[in-house]
């Protein structure tokens, strides 16, 4: 849980997640249990804020007795700034720290479509530095929104409406899209590779199986580097046929293109320069966020950067995005 929080206070809100902090209670029961006072390092933060919500407000009394017993007078930051796991939501953390909003964080996710509340977002990414998120995810839309204008979103089928709906198809998370495709219902990306050493702090994720129909093997490999740059690296092993590959951020920021093969991104008095190295010619792309249907909700402060290219047929091919500060 104190992971899942980046240093803007916000949350990695990948698939059906809503984000903005919330004091957690049960945070505290872990604590005890686990004779971890660092796990309420967050939380106690939290509860310095008079207007400071609650995971659930029901369960609000617990947190007397949760306390009790327990001295709270000396809480630590964590030591760890690492976290991973795997099982059928695999996801990759690292936190530059624990005492600034400006520390670095970067989050990534396997997985698959058709695990309960999923997007298809297998092989997106989060990235936070100076303060600012510069690659986001739109997270869910409110079920109401979508089922009282008749949206079918509970059939997860490769042609189900629920994909239709803009926050949850694949054309909307950072991720790739290939051939203008939805991502394979039936696949599942395992994060096969984790990188914790100070020049590669970052996950590969195995996303082969999510464009089966179409490549013969694609892994990405995101990380930051030594001086916290994020970089990408998409291997991508193409079949029998031609691959349009469409490569998307969407980034809360202002952008504007500036070359063959650059975006600049600029928010709050700081800029990032977005660099692609590729194979081939690459067209790079800035694209709105305003809905496509009308059951679509707005995206107001939002958009899409990226590229697309052709990679020709049976052919390696390794596609490389750097996005680094420009101080």
């Amino acid at each position: 849980m104190e992971f899942m929080t980046a240093p803007s206070g916000e949350y990695f809100n990948f698939s059906d997640a809503v984000n903005g902090v919330r004091c957690n209670m049960m945070m505290f029961w872990f604590a005890k249990k686990m004779g971890d006072l660092s796990l309420l390092w967050l939380e106690n933060q939290y509860l310095e804020d008079p207007s400071v919500s609650f995971a659930e407000d029901r369960l609000l009394p617990c947190l007397l007795i949760f306390c009790a017993h327990q001295d709270l007078s000396n809480i630590q930051p964590p030591s760890c700034r690492f976290w991973h796991n795997g099982g059928k939501t695999p996801v990759f953390i690292y936190r530059g720290g624990w005492n600034s909003k400006k520390d670095s964080y970067l989050a990534v996710k396997g997985g698959s479509p058709l695990t309960s509340h999923a997007h298809m977002d297998a092989g997106s990414f989060i990235y936070e530095r100076e303060g600012i998120r510069w690659g986001i995810d739109l997270g869910m839309q409110n079920y109401l929104s979508l089922e009282s204008r008749g949206v079918n979103l509970w059939d997860q089928s490769q042609e189900g409406q629920r994909w239709e709906v803009f926050r949850l198809g694949n054309m909307a998370h950072n991720t790739l899209t290939i051939n203008n495709k939805r991502h394979l219902v039936n696949s599942y990306a395992p994060i096969s590779r984790i990188y914790k050493s100070e020049d590669r702090k970052g996950a590969e994720v195995n996303l082969t199986s999510v464009f089966a129909d179409d490549m013969e093997k694609v892994v990405r490999i995101i990380y930051l580097n030594e001086e916290d740059d994020l970089i990408v690296k998409d291997e991508l092993v193409t079949g029998e046929k031609e691959a349009l590959v469409t490569w998307i951020m969407v980034t809360p920021t202002e952008a504007k293109i500036i070359g063959k093969n650059q975006i600049e991104l600029a928010k709050d008095g700081h800029r990032m320069l977005l660099t692609v190295a590729a194979p081939d010619d690459v067209e790079m792309k800035l694209w709105s966020n305003a809905p496509l249907h009308v059951f679509d909700e707005p995206n107001p402060g939002s958009m899409r950067v990226g590229f697309e290219t052709y990679l020709p047929a049976n052919r390696k091919n390794l596609l490389k995005v750097t996005l680094n500060l420009i101080r």
